[in-house]
């Protein structure tokens, strides 16, 4: 007894989750829920007892036909460009914007815009500090284009390291009908029939002399639509970050990050009590990963920046790199609350530290293209 799935072979677009109680006093709480396939939408459920059994399914079978129609409408490149011209732009205050919100209109900033005749994009209104709309739609979540070859939809995940619950959701209703979002043990995947397509975040960072986010490395897959349903990927394979160690990184940069650490210790005991005013912990933090503010600095580094500092003696934020890593380390907080040290204190505790802040902001994860 318990949930049974199973699927109607007059309705293969229909996947049934049954209950069936093993006791028959709990006879009434036997149910069967009913979802779209494609799209894994809930569509209804009917109890064993129910009474309307027939009208309660055609209204099952009616939302599957809303979700098909409204779900059409991103299915290939003439459809979204007609989406575009069918919905009537916003007015008002924003009658000049040209806004034509994709579902409810109070939530504008879900929106299909035209680029050209050849281009549109589906977006979810993230990413727009510092820029235009105009420059965020680089980063939008579906883009459809038209070219000599064929119409192509590429489609990009949310900003690593951080999470968008808008931009999951927005995937997850704005994606062809063939295809579904899909969260397994915090990796994302588009999934395609039986394919499964890791979906790995563009890297940027905040970039105070220009002021907005700048995009380091962009990642995107990219199908090129053949008609109807099918979709073919174009785009090569992306790298997905493993739990083992990739053996040959770690021996290359572990003699290098003991080399720092010895440099560490002849030269950050000049900065005295410094490291623990917030300004001078977020100037150096800055310097480093290009973000203001040394809470998250670690997660906002760029692996390939500090391969650099860390290969280089005389790179001009080597001090700044050893700084806060010796500060995340607990270098410079050590002892009991009565007796603080507030310098430098090396100690073979957290020279264990710093090695694991270093091989985290170096990256030393086995990684593999999927």
């Amino acid at each position: 007894m318990g949930w049974s799935e199973s699927v109607d072979p007059k309705y293969p677009d229909i996947r049934m989750e049954t209950y069936k109680s093993s006791s028959g006093e709990y006879k009434g709480y036997d149910r069967t829920h009913y979802y779209d396939m494609p799209t894994r939408k809930h569509l209804g459920c009917i109890y064993d007892d129910h009474e309307h059994k027939e009208k309660a399914f055609e209204s099952i079978l009616d939302n599957q036909k809303e979700i098909v129609k409204m779900n059409s409408r991103f299915c290939s490149f003439d459809n979204v460009a007609k989406m575009y011209e069918d919905i009537k732009p916003l007015r008002g205050q924003r009658k000049n914007e040209d806004v034509r919100p994709i579902w409810a209109r109070r939530y504008h900033w879900r929106r299909v815009a035209k680029i050209n005749d050849n281009k549109y994009v589906l977006h979810d209104g993230d990413y727009k500090v510092g820029r235009t709309f105009e420059e965020s739609c680089d980063l939008a979540p579906i883009t459809w284009e038209r070219k000599a070859d064929g119409d192509y939809m590429t489609v990009r995940n949310c900003h690593a390291p951080y999470y968008s619950m808008s931009r999951y959701a927005f995937l997850s209703s704005a994606l062809p009908r063939s295809m579904w979002f899909r969260i397994d043990n915090g990796k994302h995947y588009i999934v395609q029939g039986d394919k499964e397509h890791y979906l790995a975040k563009f890297k940027a960072h905040y970039d105070t002399n220009v002021g907005k986010h700048v995009v380091t490395e962009d990642m995107t897959i990219t199908f090129k639509h053949l008609g109807d349903d099918k979709f073919e990927r174009v785009s090569e394979l992306l790298p997905m970050r493993v739990r083992r160690i990739n053996k040959d990184l770690k021996v290359k940069y572990d003699p290098m990050i003991k080399d720092m650490w010895d440099w560490a210790c002849v030269v950050l005991p000049i900065l005295g009590e410094t490291m623990h005013d917030w300004n001078v912990r977020g100037a150096h933090a800055e310097k480093v990963s290009g973000a203001p503010g040394a809470w998250y600095w670690e997660r906002s580094a760029d692996s390939k920046n500090i391969r650099k500092i860390v290969e280089d003696p005389e790179h001009e934020s080597r001090l700044s790199l050893v700084a806060i890593a010796s500060w995340n380390a607990g270098a410079f907080n050590t002892g009991s609350i009565e007796y603080k040290n507030k310098t430098f204190a090396p100690s073979k505790e957290t020279f264990r530290e710093f090695k694991k802040v270093m091989r985290k902001v170096i990256d030393v994860s086995a990684v593999e293209l999927r």
